[in-house]
Parts: C-alpha cells; sequence; structure tokens
C-alpha cells in the first residue's frame, strides 16, 4: 500500500483518524488473527432508504452529504427530485416472514450458506466459512456485516465504500456482475483514490475465499432489496413471500452464474501511432465523452450514482485510474461502461476503440499527443 493510493483523489478521506484505524487492521501487510462471529450474531434486515430514481439535476461539490450523515442524505433525496422507499414501513409480518426466508437461505454471519448453488461461485460452506472469518477483520470496518457499506467508518470516508446489496459493481470485465476473478484482483489492486486498500499480500486462496463471501453478501442483499421494492410499492401479501422469494434468487443466481462464463474483453495490441490518437480525440468529441469529461476532466464535476450519492467524474488529465489504467482496463470501462456510476457504454468498432484508448493513454502526457491536439486539451483548462 503506498502513501499515494491512502491519500489521492477526489475529496480523500474525511477523517485520517479512520485511515489509520483502517490501516491498522486491514493493510495488506497485516495478519491478524481471524475469529469467527458470535454465534448468536444475524445479519440486519434493511432499514436504510431504497433509491428507485436520483435527482434529474447534476449535482454539485456543495450536494455532498455531510459527514456520517449517509442515510439523511438519501432520506432528503425526494426534496431534491429524486424517489425512494423506506424499508421501516414493511409490515410486521413481512419483516419477519423475509427475515426467516432470507436466514434459512443464507445463514448466518458465523454460518453462513448459499444451498443451492453450485461450486463455480465458490460459494461452499468451507470457503464461505473461510471468507466470514476474514471479511469480518478486512471488511466490516468499512463495509458492515451486511455488506451495506454502513460499518463504523464507512459513512465518514468519501468516496463511500462499496454497498454490496444492490448487485451493481464498477469494475467488472464483462457486462452485468463480476467474475470471481474480478473481485479478486480489485482486493489485490486496491482501488487509487478511495480508501479500498491493496491486500495484495494475501494468498490466492484467501483472497478467493473472500470474493467468494463478497458474492454470498450480495446475492443476499440483492434477493431482499428485490423483495423489499416489491412489498413496497404493491399490496404484497406475507403468504406469497416464499414463492416471490424462489423466482427472485433464481434470477440473481443465474446472472452470477451467467458472468462467471462470459469472456472478457480483448483490448487491441496495436502500438499507438500520431494518426490513430488523433482519431482517438475526434471520437473523444464524437462519442459524447466530452460532455461529461469537461476539459477532459480538469474541471469537477459529479454525476449521481445508483446508490443515490453524488459521484465524482474522472479527471482524465491525471494518471492515476480507479478501475485501471492499462489498454485492456480503458477499452473495457469504454464499450462495457459503468453502469453504477451513469457512465453509459460507448459502441465502437474495435479499431476505433483501440484509438480511443490510446488517445486517453496519453492524455496525462502532454508530450505525446500531436502539437494540434496539445495545443487544444491544454487550451480547455
Amino acid at each position: 500500500m503506498t502513501t499515494r493510493n491512502l491519500f489521492s483523489g477526489g475529496a480523500g478521506f474525511r477523517n485520517i483518524g479512520c485511515l489509520l484505524a483502517l490501516f491498522v487492521f486491514t493493510g495488506s501487510g497485516c495478519s491478524p488473527k481471524l475469529e469467527s462471529y458470535d454465534p448468536k450474531q444475524k445479519y440486519d434486515l434493511r432499514t436504510d432508504p431504497i433509491v428507485l430514481a436520483v435527482p434529474a439535476a447534476t449535482p454539485t461539490k456543495d450536494d455532498l452529504p455531510k459527514h456520517g450523515k449517509v442515510n439523511e442524505f438519501l432520506a432528503g433525496l425526494p426534496e431534491r427530485g429524486g424517489s425512494i422507499l423506506d424499508p421501516k414501513t414493511l409490515t410486521d409480518i413481512h419483516r419477519t416472514t423475509l427475515s426467516q426466508l432470507l436466514e434459512d437461505r443464507f445463514g448466518t454471519p458465523s454460518s453462513p450458506q448459499n444451498p443451492t448453488v453450485e461450486n463455480e461461485l465458490g460459494l461452499n460452506p468451507q470457503t464461505l466459512a473461510k471468507g466470514s472469518a476474514s471479511y469480518r477483520v478486512r471488511c466490516t470496518q468499512c463495509h458492515g456485516i451486511s455488506g451495506d457499506a454502513r460499518g463504523p467508518t464507512g459513512p465518514w470516508i468519501f468516496p463511500y465504500p462499496r454497498d454490496f446489496r444492490t448487485g451493481q459493481f464498477k469494475r467488472t470485465t464483462t457486462p452485468g456482475k463480476p467474475t470471481l476473478d474480478d473481485l479478486v484482483h480489485n482486493m489485490r489492486a486496491g482501488v487509487p483514490g478511495t480508501s479500498m486498500p491493496m491486500f495484495d499480500l494475501l494468498p490466492a486462496e484467501d483472497l478467493r475465499a473472500l470474493a467468494a463471501y463478497v458474492i454470498h453478501l450480495s446475492i443476499r442483499g440483492e434477493v431482499e432489496l428485490r423483495l423489499m421494492k416489491e412489498l413496497l410499492s404493491d399490496e404484497g401479501d406475507a403468504a406469497d413471500l416464499p414463492k416471490a422469494f424462489e423466482r427472485e434468487y433464481a434470477k440473481v443466481l443465474g446472472q452470477w452464474k451467467v458472468a462467471q462464463s462470459s469472456t472478457p474483453l480483448a483490448a487491441s495490441r496495436e502500438e499507438p501511432t500520431e494518426a490513430g490518437i488523433r482519431k482517438g480525440h475526434a471520437l473523444f468529441t464524437s462519442a459524447g465523452c466530452i460532455g461529461c469529461h469537461a476539459n477532459y476532466g480538469n474541471t469537477e464535476s459529479f454525476r449521481y450514482d445508483v446508490w443515490g450519492f453524488p459521484n465524482a467524474v474522472t479527471n482524465l488529465r491525471q494518471p492515476e485510474r480507479k478501475w485501471g489504467a492499462e489498454p485492456h482496463d480503458l477499452a473495457r470501462t469504454v464499450r462495457n461502461g459503468i453502469p453504477p456510476a451513469n457512465m453509459p457504454a460507448v459502441t465502437l468498432n474495435d479499431a476505433d476503440l483501440a484509438d480511443l484508448v490510446h488517445f486517453l493513454r496519453a492524455l496525462p502526457y502532454p508530450a505525446q499527443l500531436p502539437p494540434d491536439v496539445r495545443a487544444g486539451v491544454e487550451g480547455s483548462r
């Protein structure tokens, strides 16, 4: 873990005390004793606001949530033109029935299970038990016991930790859900400019167990989310919940299975040329990228993400990229988009995609840009 990884980018940490605690307990070089959860501990049923729609107006830095006021910020989305559902309004019978269904299928933190899942996702009891113990020590501080991003330090850092319960992730090598290897990569590499550290010293087997447990939490959380939306949007009947549970569980599980068998996008291996970079620059404008990345990202701007929070648009003039700066990373991001961040996919043929990627890789280094392109980029400041 490097100092740059921890302190650079965006608003960074808002509370250095939280950073120090996070490093002590979860740093890549630490080997804390792994202990299971208290057997009495259960996954709490969701009570925080469910975001149905974000405001149409483009947010600014002034719209960022106040320190630690995550739920309060989401509760105020309707006042700004958004839409939410309040899980606290579920009837007692719905809450009781849903809680029992979730526990019967997914178990508890000390005894996680996913009995109907084949092993391509690594969700066998032994792996989940190992991943759960590792998650407890390394991840709950930010991501919370249920993966809700509301651990003790979660609401106090920005960008916020990932809330796994929506089933959406920003870095995936294929459209849709991430693969197990995607999650392992994210844990090993960390996310520059955020509070997510590198776990690059953990053995591969430990990382895969941790990734499998994240998948477990995500499946559980998304099934819970889908059913809550159904119950809160309609006059649901608790007697129908078991059938609805199996239906939504099958849908979510199926999406994860499809992702594991998908083929990642391969980037072009062609060397960049001046003509190609110039064409990539033209594509950057014609494809609409400049609309969000104003002044190539040099102008600070925000867009709402699917979790309901203002999400900083990447400054492409900086060499540090959250989701990787290699050609295959950038090609994947352009072609697949980042749906949770409301970044659309861009449809380009392979040759055009390669040219755009070459431009993006050269953009932070003006000397690598053709003179006419460099003049336009530097003149945009």
